[in-house]
C-alpha cells in the first residue's frame, strides 16, 4: 500500500510539473520589444570531420541559399578524403573558404573559425549532415529583425530515416520551442542549424559539449531572447535508427545539456524574465522530472510484483506500449526520463568530450 502511494505521488508530481509548464506557456504573451534592422553581416561556419559521404551535397546546398554569404568550412583533420573533396569543390568559388585545423571537436573548431574571421556580426552554424531549404537563412534573419532583443535564432528540424521515437522527439521539441518563443524566448536551439550574434558564440569554454545550449544560455544571461523560425525547415540526414543508437545518442545529449545547466544555474538571478523562468522550467524538466518519474516507475514495479495478477497486467500494458501507435509518446517519455536520470546520476563522473562518434557508418548514409 505504501509503495503504491509513493509511486502514485512521484509520478503525479512529475506529470504535474510538465502540465504546469504547458499551462504557463499558454497563459500570456509578453511584449515583443522593438523591431530591429535585418542583420547583413553573416558568416556561415560548417564544422566537419570525416564527412566525405555528405560534404559535397552540403556545399551545394549552401550555395543554393537565396541570401548568399561567406562560408568557412572548418576541418578537424579528416582522413577519409573530405579535404580533397572540399578543395576541389570550392576551387574558383570565392565565397567558400577551407580552414584546416587539428581540432576534432565542434567547440574548438567554432572558436578557431571565429578567431580567424572576426568581421561578421552574426554567425550561422550548420552541421555537415543538415540540409537547409533555400530560404532558411532569409527566414531566420527575419526573426532576428522582428525583435531587436533576439540574439539567437533556431530552426525547425526534420530527421530522415530516423527511429520513430527520434522523429517524435523532434516534432515535440519543435512544438515546445515554438510555444516558448511565443511566450518570450525559446529555451534552446537545435544544433544542426542556428543563427547567433557573435557576442554569444565566440570564445566558448573548451569543455562545452552542447554549443547550441551554451549559446542560448549565454544570450539569456546577457538579457537577450532566443527566437524560433518555425518556417525555416532543416533536414537532418544522420539520425539514430535503432533503439540502442537512440539510447546512446540521447544519453550524450542529456549529459551535454546538463553540463550547461550546472554551469549557468549559479548565475540564474542575473537572467531577466521571461528567460529566467524558461531556463528554470527547462532545468526542472531535465533533472527533477526524470528523477521523480524513475522513482515512481521503480516503486510501481515493486508494488505490482507483490501479486501475480499485477505482473500479468503489467506485461499486457508493456506489450500495448509498443503495439499501439498512440502509446509511443509514453515510450518516448520513459526513454527520456531514464537517460536524463542516468546522466544526472553520472554527471559528477562524466568525462565526455565534444568529439562525438558518428551516429551512422558511411555505408548507412
Amino acid at each position: 500500500m505504501l509503495l503504491s502511494l509513493a509511486a502514485t505521488g512521484s509520478l503525479a508530481a512529475a506529470v504535474g510539473i510538465v502540465i504546469a509548464y504547458a499551462w504557463w506557456l499558454m497563459r500570456g504573451r509578453p511584449s515583443q520589444g522593438p523591431a530591429g534592422s535585418r542583420p547583413e553581416d553573416v558568416l556561415i561556419v560548417v564544422p566537419v570531420f570525416d564527412e566525405a559521404p555528405l560534404i559535397e551535397r552540403k556545399l551545394a546546398n549552401l550555395a543554393a541559399l537565396t541570401i548568399p554569404r561567406r562560408v568557412v568550412i572548418v576541418d578537424g583533420g579528416s582522413t577519409d578524403g573530405s579535404i580533397e573533396i572540399i578543395r576541389a569543390w570550392i576551387s574558383g568559388r570565392e565565397r567558400f573558404t577551407l580552414l584546416e585545423t587539428s581540432h576534432r571537436n565542434k567547440t574548438l573548431q567554432l572558436n578557431e573559425a571565429l578567431r580567424l574571421n572576426p568581421c561578421e556580426e552574426w554567425v550561422l552554424v550548420t552541421d555537415a549532415d543538415a540540409l537547409l531549404e533555400p530560404e532558411t537563412l532569409e527566414r531566420m534573419l527575419d526573426v532576428a529583425a522582428a525583435n531587436a532583443r533576439v540574439a539567437v535564432v533556431g530552426s525547425h528540424v526534420r530527421p530522415v530515416a530516423a527511429h520513430a521515437l527520434e522523429s517524435m522527439h523532434w516534432s515535440a521539441t519543435d512544438w515546445l520551442r515554438a510555444r516558448e518563443s511565443d511566450r518570450g524566448s525559446a529555451g534552446i536551439v537545435a544544433a544542426p542549424c542556428y543563427l547567433a550574434h557573435r557576442d554569444f558564440i565566440a570564445h566558448m569554454p573548451d569543455d562545452t559539449l552542447a554549443d547550441d545550449v551554451h549559446v542560448t544560455c549565454r544570450a539569456m544571461l546577457g538579457g537577450r531572447r532566443i527566437g524560433h523560425a518555425g518556417d525555416a525547415a532543416v533536414v537532418e540526414l544522420r539520425s539514430p535508427r535503432t533503439l540502442r543508437a537512440l539510447l546512446r545518442h540521447k544519453y550524450r545529449k542529456a549529459d551535454a545539456y546538463l553540463r550547461e545547466i550546472v554551469r549557468f544555474l549559479p548565475q540564474v538571478r542575473r537572467i531577466p524574465r521571461p528567460m529566467r523562468a524558461i531556463f528554470l522550467w527547462r532545468a526542472a524538466l531535465l533533472t527533477i522530472v526524470p528523477l521523480l518519474g524513475v522513482i515512481g516507475a521503480v516503486t510501481a514495479i515493486a508494488a505490482m510484483a507483490a501479486s501475480f495478477a499485477s505482473i500479468i497486467v503489467a506485461t499486457i500494458l508493456t506489450m500495448l506500449l509498443f503495439v499501439v501507435p498512440a502509446a509511443r509518446g509514453f515510450a518516448l517519455a520513459a526513454l527520456l526520463a531514464a537517460v536524463s536520470a542516468a546522466a544526472l546520476v553520472m554527471h559528477p563522473f562524466s568525462r565526455q568530450q565534444a568529439s562525438f562518434p558518428k551516429i551512422l557508418r558511411p555505408s548507412e548514409y
